[in-house]
């Protein structure tokens, strides 16, 4: 409910864990042990209210031909709703999809996996396969077609575009070699078969949601590789990579531009 009407909502927990560990014991248990068993405490809302101007400056980027997308931390019905207020995207809640990965068992008994657009606050298993737009290479033009109409909104997780790089590096093995290396998933997205789906996928997205750093600095190349010309605009060291992947990356400090330490060209 509050999420997809753009506010934050932070889930609050706790655990008793007496006086009997030390410091440097929990250390070595790890989030694992702490953030186990807790005690439900509540939730907490915040609503960050828009910049008087946004909405104005997204639509002056949008008529002179720009295209405007948001990269976030913040949850995907936060995200979708909060770039519905300043103008990224123009549909309604119910024609705004997200990716999402569908396991699919083979004739041989092993999982692969696939990949659907399906409504943004569909839980999983109420959505019915009529509603689902499968992200193959065939309905690429289909989902464009629909998103230039503004017929359709698409959102993509940090969690979908590391899964479909795996899936992408995967399908790039020698179906003849039964081993291969494990893959590492703080490099995958740089991997060449992961650059090669993700630059036809993320052109069609226009909001992406609970992204790390890595994620972020992973889309800036999806969209340099093909063929845009790209600006990011950030203000924290969590955009650092992405703004220097950037053609041009502006970093806002205390609400100033700072255009110090990056290479500005076009």
């Amino acid at each position: 409910y509050h999420m997809s009407r753009g506010q934050r909502v932070l889930c609050l927990a706790y655990k008793d864990i007496g006086a009997k560990y030390k410091v440097s014991d929990l250390k070595k248990r790890g989030r694992s042990f702490l953030e186990k068993d807790m005690i439900f405490a509540g939730f907490a809302v915040f609503e960050c209210p828009l910049k008087p101007d946004s909405y104005r400056i997204v639509n002056e980027l949008k008529s002179s031909s720009h295209s405007a997308v948001m990269i976030t931390g913040d949850a995907a019905l936060t995200a979708a709703e909060v770039a519905r207020q300043v103008g990224i995207i123009d549909t309604e809640p119910k024609t705004t999809y997200d990716l999402r990965e569908m396991k699919r068992i083979l004739p041989d008994g092993f999982e692969e996996s696939a990949f659907a657009f399906v409504p943004i606050d569909a839980l999983p298993g109420e959505y019915t396969p009529e509603e689902c737009i499968a992200f193959v290479p065939g309905n690429i033009p289909v989902l464009r077609d629909l998103v230039d109409k503004s017929e359709l909104s698409l959102c993509l997780s940090g969690d979908a575009i590391t899964k479909v790089a795996i899936a992408a590096v995967k399908s790039s093995w020698d179906p003849k070699k039964t081993h291969h290396l494990p893959i590492d998933v703080t490099t995958v997205l740089r991997d060449p078969a992961a650059r090669n789906v993700l630059k036809a996928l993320v052109p069609l997205i226009s909001v992406f949601a609970r992204h790390s750093p890595r994620q972020k600095e992973a889309v800036i190349m999806a969209l340099n590789d093909a063929g845009r010309t790209t600006l990011m605009c950030g203000d924290g060291t969590n955009d650092v990579g992405a703004l220097r992947q950037a053609h041009v990356g502006i970093s806002i400090l205390n609400g100033k531009l700072n255009l110090s330490g990056f290479d500005v060209s076009c």
